[in-house]
C-alpha cells in the first residue's frame, strides 16, 4: 500500500458511514466479483484492430501521450556516494525534510564564496 502524504484528512467514521451508504444506495454501483476479473481480457486480444489503430494515431501525432512523472530537468543533479562526518549528516538532518536540499546550498554557497 502506497505510504500517505502527512497533510491527509481522514473521514470520520460518521462520514464513513454516510460514504458507504450512498455507495450502497447507487443503482448504478456495481461491484466487480471475482467472475468479472476472471473473464477479463486484454485489448489487445479482444480488439486488436483498435489497437493497432491508436499506435499509428499516436505515431502521426494524432494523439498526444503525456509523459509521466516530473518534468526532465535542464540541468539534473547527478546522484553520487559522499562519506561525510556523522555531525554533519545529523546537523542537515535533525532540521528535518530536504535536508540533502539544504547540504547542497550550502556547498554552493561555500563553492560561490571561494
Amino acid at each position: 500500500m502506497p505510504k500517505l502524504k502527512s497533510d491527509t484528512i481522514y473521514p470520520t467514521l460518521e462520514e464513513e458511514a454516510e460514504i458507504n451508504a450512498r455507495i450502497a444506495a447507487d443503482p448504478e454501483d456495481e461491484e466487480l466479483g471475482e467472475e468479472f476479473f476472471n473473464n477479463a481480457r486484454q485489448v489487445k486480444e479482444t480488439a486488436p484492430e483498435f489497437v493497432v489503430a491508436w499506435e499509428q494515431a499516436r505515431r502521426e501525432g494524432e494523439i498526444a501521450v503525456r509523459p509521466t512523472g516530473r518534468p526532465r530537468l535542464e540541468k539534473p543533479k547527478r546522484q553520487v556516494t559522499l562519506r561525510l562526518d556523522d555531525e554533519i549528516v545529523e546537523y542537515f538532518r535533525v532540521r528535518g525534510k530536504g535536508w540533502q536540499t539544504r547540504l547542497n546550498m550550502a556547498l554552493r554557497e561555500y563553492i560561490q564564496s571561494h
